[in-house]
């Protein structure tokens, strides 16, 4: 059993599942809806449903920015940021293709902000472009603190992903229809 409900502020997606009577599990998701205080760039994270045209392969990545990842200033190092863009932007490669891929580069990563400890770091990974064997994969990187709720854009990059065949060479992303 699913229940969506919609407040002012948040959308809550419960999901419930019984598998055994005396066990009852319990998934709560919660999912902050401020379009009118979201950052630029991170507008369309908070558009839900099939009217937003949600696909599968639509991606949204949270991670809590704990204090063993950042420098002696309290910021996200760099290193860790690209780290988990270029996750995302495999995951969405793969869910766009479903073969195995691999970065072949990472054309341009710019960051604009800087990530504290203790915010949370929303990754938001796109394919815009497809070729025979490659995809090409904008990740955008969002920072909220979770006090206050302020959320801005502080990075995005662009990865190229290739998809390979079990001998690790690239194969065609889309069967060819012949």
């Amino acid at each position: 059993m699913t229940g969506l409900r919609i407040t002012h502020r948040r959308i809550v997606i419960c999901s419930v599942g019984e598998p055994n009577p005396s066990r009852r599990r319990i998934t709560l998701i919660l999912i902050r809806f401020r379009l009118l205080g979201a950052a630029p760039g991170c507008q369309e994270a908070f558009k839900i449903g099939e009217a937003a045209g949600v696909s599968e392969t639509d991606l949204r990545m949270v991670e809590m920015v704990f204090p063993e990842q950042t420098s002696h200033y309290g910021s996200l190092y760099g290193g860790n940021a690209l780290a988990a863009m270029g996750k995302a932007a495999f995951i969405a490669a793969t869910r766009h293709c479903r073969k195995a891929v691999v970065m072949a580069s990472s054309q341009r990563v710019d960051f604009d902000n800087q990530i504290q400890k203790g915010e949370v770091v929303e990754l938001i990974p796109r394919v815009i472009k497809v070729g025979r064997s490659s995809m090409t994969v904008e990740v955008q990187l969002c920072a909220e603190n979770l006090q206050s709720g302020e959320r801005r854009p502080c990075g995005h990059g662009t990865f190229i992903m290739v998809a390979v065949d079990a001998q690790h060479r690239p194969t065609a992303v889309l069967p060819s229809a012949a």
